[in-house]
């Protein structure tokens, strides 16, 4: 009997062998399998610690990626842009900044020169834009 069962072990693959090789497995497979779930218990985090990522850059094209990306983005213009609004805003705190200096010296003026006003009076004017 043990004999029996040891032959059976031994042709068992090549039994299933035979009885799905006529079968087309991926469309058995697509119509009895819900991929979705399956998907679900794949545990991402651990197929992802055995990538070897330095292999997968080492195939990357860099210098054409990032041909490709440099021709979506307008870098000069964006270079433009972005001086051109920090310039503004310099240029925006050098005239409140002249425009507080000027109501300080005309406060000075009007106090030492003029007699009037107090000490208070020589206060930048607290309702600049920040």
């Amino acid at each position: 009997m043990q004999a029996a069962a040891a032959f059976v072990r031994e042709l068992e693959p090549q039994i299933v062998r035979a009885l799905l090789e006529p079968l087309d497995l991926t469309t058995v497979v697509g119509e009895s399998v819900d991929l979705n779930e399956l998907a679900e218990r794949i545990d991402v985090d651990r197929v992802a610690e055995r990538l070897d990522l330095d292999a997968i850059i080492l195939r990357l094209d860099l210098p054409k990626l990032v041909e490709e990306v440099l021709a979506e983005i307008d870098v000069a213009e964006l270079i433009r842009q972005s001086t051109g609004t920090l310039t503004g805003d310099a240029i925006d705190e050098v005239r409140y900044v002249s425009v507080d200096a000027d109501r300080v010296v005309a406060r000075l003026v009007d106090r030492f020169i003029a007699g009037g006003g107090d000490s208070s009076t020589l206060r930048a004017n607290p309702s600049r834009p920040a």
